[in-house]
């Protein structure tokens, strides 16, 4: 069996999978892999790293996305997890944020050259553009292990309409991020739910942390600070 069927049966991400999902797959890995070769868009540069790591990792929270889902990826740095999110879930409506206009350049390449009708770029700083027509409109925010949990809850949380929920995907380690917080309700969220599962890889299974953190109400206007005050003195 070719890589891809391999890790996504071990995954068991098979039922993801077409013909056309595969045909997508293998040539986002390619424009992955020709593009890093320019500019250095990520540390995994083989076939089978860019499958499990990127890929199949992205997609291990796929079932916590409800069906036809208005979703933002913040800091989705060369597209990870919305572009196979949006690959595998043509039924989600995904916005990929990144302030690194290489990135965006990047996912409009794929864009492009995979004909994705479901993908929008955006190019600013979380913290912007939550103060924009974003802010309090998506479904579903989600973020890969770009902050402590702190910081990425202020600055994804504003994003997220009422009812919605915000998806942190962590390490191993990310239970312990939550310990002593108190910031959910200034935030206008709920008490996180934690997820734990791990990545089958080779022999390998290396160990994951979804929090699912859910809003019952609008996030206050002084949310998020400047990013300056977010780091120098993250919410608690």
């Amino acid at each position: 069996m070719p890589v891809l069927e391999v890790a996504f049966a071990e995954n068991r991400l098979s039922h993801l999978l077409n013909n056309q999902i595969r045909e997508h797959l293998f040539l986002f890995a390619n424009i992955l892999q020709q593009e890093n070769n320019k500019c250095n868009l990520t540390a995994i540069k083989d076939t089978e790293g860019i499958i499990y790591k990127h890929f199949v990792d992205s997609l291990l929270v796929a079932e916590q996305i409800p069906d036809g889902s208005n979703l933002i990826d913040i800091g989705c740095g060369a597209g990870f997890p919305s572009l196979p999110l949006a690959i595998c879930r043509p039924d989600l409506k995904v916005t990929a944020l990144d302030s690194v206009s290489k990135k965006i350049s990047f996912i409009n390449k794929c864009i492009s050259m995979l004909e994705l009708i479901n993908v929008i770029p955006v190019c600013a700083r979380a913290e912007a553009a939550a103060r924009t027509h974003l802010r309090d409109s998506f479904d579903v925010a989600i973020s890969r292990a770009l902050a402590p949990f702190p910081i990425l809850a202020e600055l994804c949380i504003p994003f997220v309409r009422p009812g919605g929920t915000f998806l942190a995907m962590k390490g191993p380690e990310g239970t312990a991020e939550l310990e002593g917080l108190h910031l959910f309700a200034k935030l206008g969220a709920d008490i996180p739910e934690i997820l734990t599962y791990n990545l089958h890889f080779a022999a390998q299974q290396i160990g994951r942390t979804l929090i699912i953190t859910g809003k019952h109400g609008k996030t206050p206007e002084n949310f998020p600070r400047k990013f300056s005050q977010i780091s120098k003195k993250p919410l608690s």
